[in-house]
């Protein structure tokens, strides 16, 4: 059974491929994202097989999910140093702009750290212990959601969400704590996002990430 005035289904493979360019106190990021939407792209059989590894009760609607159509995404993002006070504390603004069959929007905000940490403004990085807590607000203006109201090529998604339902304006905030030594690198996050529908809720979610410069 459709659970309507929930949030669809909808599995995502992506690549992006980016590039970033810093200095001045200042970095700008450019990417592509391409990639599939909907069954395609395995999203039922990945949470599936996690839920049944870790004896939770099986997720029931994936049979209505947001049908396979591409991803062409194209992401411009800016930073810009607002305020710092040697190595232990970085203020920074943002703006954000993406558009292609995925999603529109655009966003701006501000993010903190604080802690003992490199400039991400510099390209050369040392070797040393950094650690630093971090925040980041973000307001977003929506113009389109392909995981709400599917696909931009396919139109025959057995439930979706109606254009006029979709909130226009969204709040994101994400924060956590980060350490990395060489190329070690561990993080913990939160994030918690207003609805994104009018019938919506707010959601909120955190993890761990464990990574390794090659």
């Amino acid at each position: 059974v459709i659970l309507y005035n929930d949030r669809p289904f909808c599995g995502n493979l992506s690549l992006k491929t980016f590039l970033i360019a810093t200095g001045n106190k200042q970095r700008a990021v450019v990417a592509f994202n391409t990639g599939i939407m909907g069954p395609a792209a395995g999203g039922k059989q990945m949470q599936t097989g996690i839920h049944r590894w870790l004896k939770n009760p099986l997720p029931h609607g994936w049979q209505y999910q947001v049908k396979n159509d591409l991803i062409l995404n194209y992401q411009v993002k800016y930073e810009q140093q607002l305020a710092k006070y040697r190595s232990a504390f970085l203020l920074n603004g943002m703006a954000n702009i993406e558009a292609g069959t995925h999603n529109d929007k655009l966003g701006a905000g501000i993010n903190f750290m604080a802690g003992h940490f490199n400039s991400p403004y510099t390209a050369a990085k040392n070797k040393k212990l950094s650690y630093y807590l971090y925040a980041q607000p973000q307001l977003s203006v929506i113009g389109y959601d392909a995981t709400l109201q599917g696909g931009l090529f396919n139109r025959s998604s057995p439930y979706t969400i109606a254009a006029r339902n979709i909130s226009r304006v969204t709040f994101q905030g994400d924060y956590g704590l980060v350490i990395s030594f060489g190329k070690m690198y561990l993080e913990y996050c939160q994030s918690v996002l207003t609805k994104e529908f009018n019938a919506g809720k707010t959601h909120r979610w955190g993890g761990i990430r464990v990574g390794v410069v090659l």
